[in-house]
């Protein structure tokens, strides 16, 4: 079976991290893309525009943590710690080049590459992730600002946003009843290193907050998962609302899944990190911005989200 976030331990030392790292390369160029042109022919436009819009917005995520992991490396607390956020900036740019190949290889980069500022994270989340990574720069000594970026950075877009879509992705992957081998293999391939990346994240989390710093985390985390709600539910971005109930119902119970995912490893970060107090006013944070995000999705297409076109159903056949 190949190993996912959840399979893998929670939090290993940094030194475990960079030895698991020697142990776990691969490489894009030996992904088998010629089979997945063939296979990407043959998809239905639903299913080719949901793996698109999946894509799209891992891809975007991807771009934004290359591009805004340094200030971390430069100003790590220890050598071993510095030493293995190298070796994760250069997972991310891996996986930048193979979101690149294999939207090439698929003919999709230009629609992608078009559609660039429909990725939600990409309006909503990285604005704050590069001013909280920026922040460690103008105040080096300050590790509160530190563990504020890295919160942003390894608890919320990878340990939360990453994971859920990444897990979502690879369930369509496998629904849509067309061998995408490249795609199935690269996107294991990512969740395992991101498995690393989470497991340091969540290991100095917990260590800033043994050491007195649990007030900037919480207040860092609090801030990132009502963004993370918001990229989520997508209020900018029309979602496909079938007409036949059945149909709708399937497609808002696939959506709740994924916030469901989400939602629970919101919780399990903070029990993690030594913050299992703060879970249920974060999770009542949590749940408050998804609302909100669907309230806005409602205003701007004058229609409401299909998960409230799904319960209006459910009340409905209820009475």
């Amino acid at each position: 079976m190949s190993a996912t976030a959840d399979d893998l331990p929670a939090v290993r030392s940094a030194e475990a991290l960079y030895t698991a790292w020697e142990e776990q390369h691969w490489s894009v160029g030996a992904l088998p893309f010629a089979e997945d042109a063939a296979g990407w022919n043959e998809l239905s436009s639903f299913w080719r525009d949901e793996l698109l819009g999946a894509i799209r917005e891992l891809h975007a995520g991807e771009v934004a943590v290359t591009e805004t992991l340094t200030p971390l490396i430069d100003f790590a607390h220890t050598p071993a710690d510095r030493n293995y956020l190298c070796t994760q900036i250069a997972d991310e740019a891996r996986h930048v080049a193979f979101f690149d190949a294999y939207l090439e290889a698929v003919g999709a980069i230009a629609d992608v590459r078009a559609a660039a500022d429909l990725a939600t994270y990409q309006d909503v989340f990285e604005p704050a992730l590069r001013r909280a990574t920026g922040a460690v720069r103008e105040e080096p000594a300050d590790p509160g600002r530190w563990y504020a970026a890295s919160v942003h950075y390894h608890l919320v877009t990878e340990a939360v946003l990453g994971v859920t879509v990444l897990r979502s992705t690879r369930q369509f992957a496998r629904r849509v009843r067309v061998e995408l081998p490249a795609l199935e293999q690269g996107l294991t391939n990512l969740a395992r290193d991101e498995s690393r990346h989470i497991s340091f994240g969540l290991a100095s989390a917990r260590r800033g907050v043994a050491d007195g710093h649990g007030e900037p985390i919480l207040e860092a985390y609090t801030a990132a998962i009502k963004l993370a709600a918001r990229v989520l539910v997508g209020p900018d971005r029309r979602s496909a609302a079938p007409v036949v109930p059945a149909a709708l119902r399937a497609r808002a119970a696939q959506i709740e899944g994924q916030w469901g995912v989400a939602r629970d490893r919101v919780a399990r970060n903070l029990g993690l990190i030594g913050l299992e107090d703060a879970v249920d006013g974060v999770v009542t944070a949590w749940d408050e911005a998804r609302e909100a995000a669907l309230d806005d999705y409602e205003a701007t297409f004058g229609a409401p989200h299909p998960v409230r076109q799904a319960q209006a159903l459910g009340a409905g056949a209820a009475r």
